[in-house]
């Protein structure tokens, strides 16, 4: 199989044959860039670079790893990971796969130095990673272990990406729920929209086409109230804005709802 012109490799037979490394300390402190290895043969094909350098990378992360460089072995791991999801390759589970190696690592690091500070970069990778998949709870679950641990990391940067990437990942899953055409509310894995695109709760001041219960809106407005606080942390005063008009349209329509309620059971009454 191949995308662009470019062969999907079964890289996972790669460490059937490897041996630990016997040399820990002079292991290369950096993973090789594709142009690197372009550069030791310019005459190879892309496909055949393309196993020589997810097998040269993948061998030293696992030597690295073996060896206890966990900081080496997580670098290797996300330059696998995002090589294999660039547009390129375009492999977004092998991505995904590589993403959770570095949590996996990360996780060692956390153990054996006290610092979070790689979890928290690794749950922020494998979020967007979700995000790309368009698996939107997943995403939210490691953006908001991200933010959790970077606020405890006292890292600012990352405590800033976490929290705009759970702006879009929210206002998705609120657009889902007011969206979806079934009983029950939303869920389902697409975007109605992009970040500040249209969509029932969007810019284009649409009403929502569907009748949806108190609890349905409430829980849309639990999301956009999220939005909102995450966009104060991503100090993003645009999208602050933006949040907050979305959420007092979401409480109109809450009113409108119980009112409607309240409307039906007089009527019953009568």
């Amino acid at each position: 199989m191949s995308v662009n012109g470019i062969k999907k490799i079964s890289f996972f037979h790669f460490l059937s044959n490897q041996k630990p490394s016997s040399d820990p300390v002079g292991l290369p402190t950096h993973a090789l860039t594709l142009e690197e290895v372009l550069k030791k043969d310019k005459k190879k094909k892309k496909e055949e670079v393309d196993v020589i350098y997810l097998k040269e990378t993948l061998e030293k992360a696992e030597n690295s790893r073996r060896s206890k460089n966990y900081h080496s072995a997580i670098e290797y791991y996300r330059t696998l990971a995002q090589y294999l999801e660039s547009p390129a390759i375009a492999d977004l589970q092998s991505a995904r796969y590589f993403y959770k190696r570095c949590i996996v690592v990360a996780e060692q690091i956390n153990q054996v130095e006290g610092s979070a500070l790689e979890l928290a970069k690794a749950n922020l990778a494998m979020g967007i990673c979700e995000e790309n998949l368009k698996s939107w709870r997943s995403a939210m679950q490691f953006h908001e272990t991200s933010l959790e641990l970077s606020t405890e990391a006292d890292c600012v940067a990352i405590q800033t990406k976490a929290a705009y990437q759970l702006c879009n990942v929210y206002r998705v899953l609120a657009e889902q729920i007011m969206n979806d055409n079934s009983s029950g509310g939303g869920g389902g894995n697409s975007s109605p929209g992009g970040a500040n695109g249209p969509g029932m709760m969007g810019e284009d001041g649409n009403a929502p086409t569907t009748n949806k219960t108190p609890e349905e809106i409430r829980l849309c407005s639990d999301l956009y109230e999220k939005c909102v606080a995450c966009s104060k942390l991503a100090k993003d005063i645009k999208l602050e804005g933006i949040n907050c008009w979305r959420l007092g349209k979401v409480y109109f329509w809450l009113l409108l709802s119980i009112l409607m309620v309240l409307v039906t059971v007089i009527k019953d009454s009568l």
